[in-house]
């Protein structure tokens, strides 16, 4: 199995080559190489992993000659916290801690 494969993957939602080569080009990893114990365990295909996740957590909804392709919210949540915890794992830029706003009116026990 290629990089490319293993980060494909990571879904069953067609991901573009594209979006694969910048995601490994910005992490200096080749999508040909074979995937084994020490490239999996790498900084590199690990924060690939989770920019491959961040990319998941936006991706849109593809509609084609009647198929539908879509993500659920909660896929979405789900592959955006798997991403924050390599980032945060790794001490990546990329992380992005969950900010809980609390609203309420003046005056209110919160």
């Amino acid at each position: 199995m290629t990089v490319k494969e293993a980060l494909t993957g990571l879904s069953g939602y067609p991901i573009p080559g594209a979006a694969l080569e910048n995601i490994a080009s910005k992490r200096g990893l080749d999508l040909g190489v074979s995937v084994n114990t020490e490239t999996r365990t790498s900084s590199a295909f690990r924060l690939s992993e989770a920019d491959v996740l961040m990319w998941l957590s936006m991706a849109p909804s593809i509609s084609e000659e009647g198929v539908n392709i879509s993500l659920s919210e909660v896929e979405k949540r789900r592959f955006k916290d798997m991403a924050n915890i390599i980032y945060q794992e790794l001490g990546d830029s990329a992380y992005q801690p969950n900010i809980r706003q609390v609203f309420s009116y003046e005056g209110d026990d919160v």
